[in-house]
Parts: C-alpha cells; sequence; structure tokens
C-alpha cells in the first residue's frame, strides 16, 4: 500500500497539543513556528463608486494579555489591483472581546466580490523582529443605484 505524504504524519499527543494551544510555538523539523497573533477575517458589503468604511479583520495576541494597539500594524490589500501594489493602513483600535479590530476605508468603481488581504504586523522592539499574520476578508460590491427615488 501506498502512503501519501499527508499520511506519513505522526498525531501529535494531548500534552503537545495543550503546549501548543498555550504558547502558539510548534517545531516542524529545523524550523521553529512561533505565532503569537491569531486574526479572522470579516464579510461585507459596499456599493460601486461609494467609499466603504468598516471592520476588515480582528485579531487577539496570545503572548500579550494586555498589549496596546500602537504595538501593531495593518496593511490592507483591496483586490481591486487598480494600481499595482495598491494597499494602505488599516486603523487598530481595541475591541471589547480583549483583542483588536482593524478598520479601514476604500472606494471601489466596479460591482463584484473582491478578495481582501489584511496583513496584521506586530514589531519585537527588542530583537526587530516581525511576527505576523495574514487573513482574507470578502467585500461584495453591488452596483450604485441608478434611480435614487425608488
Amino acid at each position: 500500500m501506498i502512503k501519501l505524504p499527508w499520511q506519513n504524519r505522526r498525531r501529535s499527543s494531548d500534552a503537545e497539543r495543550k503546549t501548543i494551544a498555550r504558547t502558539g510555538s510548534r517545531s516542524l523539523g529545523e524550523i521553529d513556528v512561533t505565532k503569537s497573533v491569531i486574526a479572522t477575517g470579516t464579510s461585507n458589503s459596499a456599493k460601486a463608486g461609494t467609499q466603504f468604511n468598516g471592520t476588515v479583520a480582528y485579531f487577539k495576541d496570545l503572548a500579550t494579555a494586555f498589549g496596546s494597539a500602537s504595538n501593531y500594524k495593518a496593511t490592507i490589500d483591496w483586490g481591486d489591483n487598480i494600481i499595482a501594489g495598491d494597499s494602505s493602513a488599516g486603523v487598530i483600535t481595541a475591541n471589547s472581546s480583549g483583542g483588536f479590530q482593524v478598520s479601514a476605508s476604500h472606494t471601489y468603481e466596479k460591482p463584484g466580490t473582491y478578495i481582501v488581504l489584511v496583513t496584521i504586523s506586530k514589531i519585537d522592539s527588542s530583537t526587530g523582529t516581525a511576527d505576523e499574520v495574514s487573513v482574507f476578508t470578502t467585500i461584495t460590491v453591488d452596483p450604485l443605484d441608478s434611480n435614487p427615488f425608488p
């Protein structure tokens, strides 16, 4: 019987899973993968030609219980390819669940469903390294109503 690559993986023990959940760290061969920032994207809607203002992602830092929004930065690629590399900064604010949210504004010219890439970075000032996580958000853009008087 031939085993596919994913069938050769060893299952993590309960102790290993608890350690991973607590620290966010796992060693894969010689690579140590650590992620203290976890994030989730959102689904939004907008009107073509009208500025979208809204939340595009939520995140939490598992390593810092009382972090400040100023410790992070967010970059948003809006997915409309108006200008190559077109991205903008998001506004990060604390939310009531002990995490943060990323809000931003953008105007889509054409209707459609856009896949938006939100990258959240936390810079460790002591080492100069960045902990980054990226999530996808969808924004469905409807055509602007042609008759403003129904």
